[in-house]
């Protein structure tokens, strides 16, 4: 049953139908390429959006959670020994003939 889906819209109800393609069958749907001018440009919008909200819920008297800011990647000596140790990342070289190419920029 739908209950209640029918009434989705907007990007609600992309998700929703992409949960249920998923559900159907066990894999994620394509997601449609944006070029990144307009991928900067909707995220500018949805932030000035937050922010707004976000004032005027303190001009309300609304109390809610504080925002925490984004937890910066380590790049210790440690970290990249270990990713040395484990090989190169899959994403780095080609298979051919049978045969792994690592690049040779590293």
């Amino acid at each position: 049953h739908k209950l209640g889906s029918t009434q989705f819209t907007g990007k609600q109800k992309k998700e929703y139908e992409a949960e249920a393609y998923k559900a159907l069958t066990g894999r994620e749907k394509k997601k449609q390429k944006v070029p990144m001018k307009i991928v900067r440009g909707i995220k500018k919008a949805a932030a000035k959006r937050e922010k707004r909200v976000e004032i005027e819920n303190k001009e309300a008297g609304i109390v809610t959670a504080v925002k925490r800011g984004k937890v910066k990647k380590s790049y210790s000596e440690t970290n990249r020994r270990n990713r040395d140790i484990h090989g190169p990342a899959p994403d780095i070289g080609f298979m051919k003939g049978g045969k792994y190419n690592a690049s040779k920029h590293r």
